[in-house]
């Protein structure tokens, strides 16, 4: 499976999910834990003994993409 934001191969037994938003150090956006959630729902996670999560780029992740708070109501934030 490979989406925009998540790449995910299986190498032997091995699930590698990969978080493609190098240019915002792979932050966590609605989208990109969107398509996590596929991903770790998945065949390939399924079928896999271990999982092992990558960012693409230099960084693991950011943590949350914060411009997406900026127009959220604060209790949405949560």
């Amino acid at each position: 499976m490979r989406g925009e934001l998540i790449g995910v191969r299986l190498e032997q037994r091995v699930t590698v999910i990969t978080l493609r938003r190098e240019e915002k150090l792979n932050a966590l956006s609605t989208a990109l834990e969107g398509e996590l959630l596929a991903a770790v729902s998945g065949d390939e996670v399924r079928s896999g003994r271990c999982v092992v999560f990558t960012g693409a780029g230099k960084a693991f992740s950011a943590g949350a993409d914060i411009n997406e708070f900026r127009d959220a109501e604060s209790i949405a934030a949560y």
